[in-house]
């Protein structure tokens, strides 16, 4: 019932580039096309998905943008053939980009470009669409969020105390000041830990850190 996800990323050294995986094609539900020791090199500035399947909450014609970066050994994609996997997306040239694998209750989830690695291969990648691709697979694989940011330059976590206590984090990412109305779980409130009152909007300076308690609602 679980889902893996993985994304392929031949290397940024010239030693060994490529991938090293047993069983790689069987795995992923595949047939690649690599050639032994060639790079199959990205060569737009942006790479775009467009989605011809829904996947978790990402809608069939969404569309997801890169900004392609890094040295001439990780700039590259997999070219790969279908077999047992399906084509959850394809990129502007029809490649498949993300695909799956439905494996009993679960699936395995494969991008064929390294997206995390262009972002750390610029200055000021961020905010970019990894995020969402993120959310798509947090929501395919059930996996319930406490509380949600509606903005990507917005980090969120939470924190159980030993107490029961439950404790929410917004950090900003924006030099400027930013204001949000985050997703919170039915029957729940943040809550100001000074004045105990109910919080819908958030509201952070730049760079900004706040700290609520997530609790139930109160009953009218």
């Amino acid at each position: 019932g679980s889902t893996v996800y993985c994304s392929y990323f031949n290397g940024g050294v010239t030693l060994r580039r490529g991938p090293w995986h047993s069983n790689f094609n069987e795995f992923f539900g595949v047939e690649h096309q690599l050639r032994y020791g060639l790079v199959d090199a990205v060569d737009d500035a942006v790479v775009t998905w467009t989605f011809e399947s829904g996947l978790g909450d990402l809608a069939p014609a969404t569309t997801l943008s890169f900004r392609a970066s890094g040295n001439l050994h990780g700039r590259a994609y997999l070219p790969v053939v279908p077999r047992d996997s399906r084509v959850v997306a394809r990129d502007d040239h029809g490649r498949p980009a993300l695909l799956v694998r439905e494996v009993g209750s679960g699936r395995i989830v494969l991008s064929t470009y390294p997206t995390e690695y262009f972002a750390s291969a610029q200055a000021n990648a961020n905010p970019e669409d990894t995020h969402r691709l993120y959310g798509s697979l947090a929501a395919l694989g059930g996996i319930e969020r406490a509380v949600i940011s509606p903005r990507p330059d917005v980090l969120v976590d939470s924190l159980v105390h030993r107490d029961g206590s439950h404790y929410v984090w917004f950090l900003s990412q924006a030099a400027e000041p930013v204001s949000l109305l985050p997703g919170i779980p039915g029957g729940k409130d943040l809550v100001d830990l000074e004045t105990g009152a109910s919080v819908a909007e958030v509201n952070l300076r730049g760079y900004g850190v706040a700290v609520y308690r997530l609790s139930a609602r109160a009953k009218p």
